[in-house]
């Protein structure tokens, strides 16, 4: 398992990133794929969780977004390579302000 840590994300959030491939980023192939994502940050309270929930459906993915009690949100995204990649880009780029 490849885990990226402290990458700046979007929404104020600070993201890290675990997924289980060789690589620190999903394939960007059609073949499903799994990640957890660990969100810290100002994230809990601010919408953070509906608006990554959009995001995903807009992407036709899975999975959920949780609270963590220490608080960060937890993003489990499954689906083609190509848009759990794009969903991980989100957070990591300014396009998810």
């Amino acid at each position: 398992m490849t885990t990226v840590k402290g990458v700046t994300g979007g929404v104020g959030a600070r993201a890290a990133y675990a997924v289980g491939v060789s690589d620190p980023a999903p394939p960007a192939d059609s073949s499903d794929v799994r990640v957890t994502v660990f969100v810290r940050g100002h994230v809990q309270g601010v919408g953070f969780r509906w608006w990554t929930r959009s995001k995903a459906m807009e992407l036709r993915l899975v999975g959920h977004a949780r609270n963590l009690d220490d608080g960060r949100v937890e993003v489990l995204a499954q689906g083609p390579g190509g848009a759990v990649s794009e969903l991980c880009l989100l957070y990591t780029s300014d396009a998810a302000d």
